[in-house]
């Protein structure tokens, strides 16, 4: 989350909602609202939409995402405004090598369209369509007092319930408690924003603003910070509806994409993506297999201690210390995840997975092979939930991996979305 203060004499520091370290502060507590229920509307006007109701219209279009960049790995929100567009912070995306998404619990990757720091907007497009739900803007600026709910993902929750029912993904109410805020970030001043006192946390930058209409007021930019780091309780920051619909109503018009950061150390050819896929209806399935994808993704990159970083329990006895296990995979990496089984609950599951890797034939080929340039894995991950995200305690191959050298060869020149495994 972005640091920032609101006035010119006030100097004390503010955070973005999404950083590139996970934060371990707990989420601001929202102040509690009135308990008093609206008046009942005459009986010639339309029903009150119930919040619940607009919340879970919604939540099939708020996307999770996951940064890879050359040195460290982030996370955020955002939401689709098209079947393919997805707006979400500047902030979020910056110096991104990869973009993993996980909309209405399907993954995909997605590439920057658009992005201006100055007002901490960017717009996402993704490899392929999604059918969640698609946000509109109010027209005008949001006026003071209108009653709001932030949706997102905040990196740092802890409740159990929360995670088994929506996989992260939260609803916080509060309202708009001021206009023409300046937010001034270590990046820079950003003007014309609005301050909330809905609770947010780190990873909900780039979530959307609501009201109960369903339209978006704004995008969850920062939240204020006292002195000592720690977060004041119901003062954030988001930009404005106005100013988001003016850049991506620009943006989406354009055919070219911003182009990711290529990484010096990168195993993998610029621009490879790793194609995933959930074939398992389990709750968890989505949030097991970004986890996973996200490692993946950290070593094509050559962001080796990041793709460490999953790793706890059993597994860590046997690869030994991050160099000699990010030398032993030097030139290895992904091509592709399948999800085809999640079993267990609470917070220890097993995931079976096909997994596709290339690598140097002659030094690193699979044990038990002989000149594998592609190699088709079946895999059992043993996962644990540590309160934030899903981690590899172990892992197991069933089986010696099949030789896709060929399929490779022939497929050098197609959509890295094409299916695998197949």
């Amino acid at each position: 989350m972005i640091d920032a203060s609101p006035e010119p004499t006030d100097t004390s520091p503010a955070v973005p909602s999404q950083v590139s370290s996970p934060v371990t502060t707990s989420p601001v507590e929202n102040p509690t609202p009135s308990s008093e229920a609206p008046s009942a509307p005459a009986s010639s006007a339309e029903p009150v939409a119930e919040w619940t109701d607009v919340i879970k219209d919604a939540r099939s279009g708020v996307a999770h995402l996951l940064v890879t960049r050359c040195e460290n790995e982030g996370a955020g929100s955002g939401f689709l405004i098209d079947d393919d567009l997805v707006v979400t912070a500047a902030h979020v995306v910056k110096d991104a090598a990869e973009i993993t998404l996980r909309v209405d619990d399907e993954l995909v990757s997605g590439q920057v369209l658009g992005t201006n720091d100055r007002s901490d907007i960017a717009l996402v497009r993704l490899a392929r369509t999604s059918e969640g739900h698609q946000f509109s803007f109010i027209d005008g600026d949001p006026e003071i007092g209108t009653e709001i709910q932030a949706l997102g993902f905040p990196q740092n929750l802890t409740v159990k319930d929360e995670r088994e029912s929506n996989s992260g993904f939260t609803a916080t109410i509060g309202s708009v408690s001021a206009g023409d805020q300046t937010a001034r970030y270590e990046s820079g001043p950003i003007e014309n924003m609005i301050r909330i006192d809905a609770s947010v946390d780190s990873g909900n930058s780039g979530g959307p603003l609501i009201t109960k209409d369903g339209k978006v007021v704004g995008l969850v930019s920062g939240v204020r910070m006292t002195a000592d780091g720690s977060p004041v309780n119901g003062w954030g920051y988001a930009v404005i509806a106005p100013r988001i619909s003016v850049a991506v109503t620009e943006w989406k018009e354009r055919s070219t994409m911003v182009a990711l950061k290529s990484c010096e150390n990168a195993p993998a050819p610029d621009g490879t993506a790793v194609y995933s896929e959930v074939l398992s209806s389990h709750d968890q399935a989505p949030g097991i297999a970004q986890s996973l994808v996200a490692h993946g993704q950290a070593i094509n990159n050559g962001n080796y201690e990041s793709a460490y970083s999953i790793f706890t329990g059993n597994i860590l006895g046997r690869i030994g210390s991050l160099p000699e296990w990010s030398d032993g995979i030097s030139t290895s990496y992904w091509l592709g995840l399948l999800v085809d089984d999640v079993k267990g609950a609470d917070d220890t599951v097993t995931a079976r997975a096909r997994l596709v890797t290339a690598q140097d034939p002659v030094l690193h080929s699979p044990a038990g092979t002989m000149d594998q340039a592609c190699s088709i894995w079946t895999m059992d991950y043993t996962m644990e939930w540590d309160g934030t995200r899903w981690l590899m305690e172990d892992v197991e191959s069933i089986g010696l991996p099949e030789d896709c050298t060929t399929e490779m060869e022939d497929r050098d020149n197609t959509d890295p979305n094409d299916d695998i495994g197949d």
